[in-house]
């Protein structure tokens, strides 16, 4: 068994212990290769398992997760921030320690939009213009893309947005057919990259999670205007 110790920013923390409640529950979400693996592995990992207070997963058997997900690979990589971002700590320097003191390193200063184009954080926190926080799960974001797609007196437009996997799926159904979607005016990136959550924490925007739509303006670094309909901003 390989299990790892998280540095972030030059602190270093372990966790330990059992919790056995959500567990079947969070890997089918989060990690769903995990259920992939033979019977034995796949018991042995959710042994492993141990949740905060707060439901985020602080202890795992990381040699059990490489079956699933190689280290290295981007699919680990995001794994891995992910599960960081959820415990509260920011993802832009994580250094995984094993119990034979080999390292390594994953640096999160980067975000990519659909397009594959990348984006310091700095990047988007000095964007000025008009941002939303959206989904193509929701009745009400769906009905606003027109009106956002119409916005023309901002320097840029950025949108994050959920259910972004099944975008393609979107576009060929009745959604799409009625609504539309933001279109390419907008720099698009996915609701679930563990940077948001950072970008959203250092500038104090008020959004709480999983409410959608959201909107706010941003003007010399600073969020000037915030709200949960278009009309009120």
């Amino acid at each position: 068994m390989k299990l790892v110790t998280i540095i972030l920013l030059s602190l270093m923390f372990c966790s330990f212990g059992k919790q056995q409640n959500k567990k079947e529950v969070y890997i089918s979400s989060n990690l769903p290769k995990i259920e992939k693996l033979d019977k034995e592995d796949y018991e042995k990992f959710m042994e492993t398992m141990s949740f905060n207070e707060y439901g985020a997963l602080k202890y795992w058997d990381d040699a059990l997760l490489e079956k699933a997900y190689p280290q290295g690979t981007e699919e680990y990589n995001e794994i891995i921030k992910k599960i960081v971002s959820e415990l509260g700590y920011k993802t832009d320097n994580i250094i995984l320690v094993s119990a034979t003191g080999d390292e390594y390193v994953i640096d999160n200063t980067e975000i990519k939009d659909i397009k594959g184009n990348q984006y310091t954080l700095s990047e988007i926190e000095h964007a000025n213009g008009f941002f939303t926080i959206t989904s193509l799960a929701c009745g009400h974001c769906l009905v606003s893309f027109k009106s956002l797609n119409e916005l023309t007196n901002y320097d840029k437009k950025i949108a994050f947005v959920d259910k972004l996997e099944e975008l393609e799926k979107y576009k060929t159904g009745y959604r799409n057919q009625k609504f539309g979607f933001l279109n390419d005016d907008w720099i698009i990136f996915d609701y679930n990259d563990p940077l948001l959550n950072e970008f959203l924490e250092k500038n104090n925007i008020k959004y709480k999670k999983g409410y959608f739509p959201y909107y706010f303006v941003r003007e010399n670094n600073k969020t000037t205007k915030e709200a949960f309909k278009l009309e009120d901003l």
